[in-house]
């Protein structure tokens, strides 16, 4: 049986989306980090790729889940119309 295996991280705190991103993601486990939640939240997980000391980066994918879902939208992703 083939299956995609994932993990889950729950937020705790403000900027603990871009503490998981940045320190507690083994890019050698993963193949792709999968956001959901708001303009915040796909923030502090592509900010914490980026600040990450060793370098290594992942995919992001974003499930929106906010309010205002500002980022998708000037992405061109969805259309309020």
């Amino acid at each position: 049986m083939v299956g995609i295996q994932c993990a889950f991280f729950e937020t705790k705190y403000y900027m603990h989306a871009w503490k998981i991103a940045q320190e507690d993601i083994d890019p050698d486990e993963f193949s792709a980090i999968v956001a959901v939640g708001g303009d915040g939240t796909f923030h502090e997980v592509v900010n914490g790729l980026m600040y990450r000391e060793d370098g290594r980066r992942l995919p992001v994918a974003f499930i929106p889940n906010g309010t205002g879902n500002d980022t998708l939208f000037n992405f061109g992703v969805i259309n309020f119309d």
